[in-house]
């Protein structure tokens, strides 16, 4: 197979390497040359160095985590009400099976001698924050407020 690449742009540089990585890649390369896995190029681009690894072995063998955090759009799949410690989210499209839903959460919550705070109850919302995100009917987004501290975080100024 063979692609028509436009070369009009200027030359790409090759990635900058330590000697030791130079020598051991290219030591690698050649190795791949000799047994035809790869061949020369007279390409002016380049590309860092991406090498593929068939983990298959290595994840037969890794013990998985049984208890690993969800994401949060498997639990929106889930069936119409959300509990994560504390916070509850019930989330459907009809009122009337909304309704009957909240019904059959609070008869739950009586049942177990739990309580809710009002003040802290939302209800019939077109859009909530939830988990760190925010959810409407349309889409799931992340919390931009959430993560402007990250965003804000200065660079590192030294090497410690």
């Amino acid at each position: 197979m063979v692609f028509e690449i436009c070369e009009s742009s200027s030359e790409i540089g090759t990635l900058l390497v330590s000697t030791v990585q130079k020598n051991d890649i290219e030591k690698l390369v050649n190795e791949m040359l000799d047994v035809s896995i790869i061949r020369d190029s007279i390409s002016v681009f380049a590309s860092p160095i991406r090498l593929c690894v068939d983990y298959c072995q290595l994840n037969q063998v890794t013990i998985k985590d049984k208890f690993s955090i969800p994401f949060i759009e498997d639990l929106l799949d889930e069936l119409f009400v959300l509990v994560f410690f504390d916070d509850i989210l019930d989330y459907l499209n009809s009122l009337d099976t909304h309704l009957m839903h909240l019904e059959i959460v609070f008869e739950v919550l009586m049942s177990h001698k739990l309580f809710v705070k009002l003040s802290k109850c939302v209800f019939l919302a077109q859009e909530v924050e939830y988990l760190g995100h925010i959810i409407s009917a349309k889409k799931t987004i992340m919390d931009t407020g959430k993560v402007q501290c990250m965003v804000n975080w200065p660079p590192p100024n030294s090497v410690k």
